[in-house]
């Protein structure tokens, strides 16, 4: 999954850190397309009290892997951005 994320990415207004060090950021994710896994990918933000600021998504028509892309905004701080992408990781419809 690591190749298919891209954080760390201003979006948007000032790139500038909050106190916490949050910024903007930008995960660019490559799924199996099923139904409810965009559902999981919003669940796994809402869980660690993150807010998508924005969601953008393809589906997998054309994709030879039948897989889709989906790019996320969130503002977060480090070692947030750091326990998403993790936990994005573990889940077995992100690729």
């Amino acid at each position: 999954m690591d190749a298919a994320v891209v954080s760390g990415s201003a979006v948007g207004g000032s790139a500038a850190a909050d106190g916490d060090g949050a910024r903007e950021r930008v995960f660019v994710l490559r799924l199996r397309d099923r139904p409810g896994t965009l559902e999981l990918v919003a669940a796994t933000f809402a869980h660690r009290g993150v807010s998508l600021h924005m969601t953008l998504a393809n589906g997998s028509q054309g994709d030879p892997e039948g897989l889709a892309t989906v790019l996320v905004a969130f503002r977060a701080a480090p070692a947030r951005t750091a326990a998403l992408r993790a936990a994005l990781g573990r889940l077995s419809r992100v690729v």
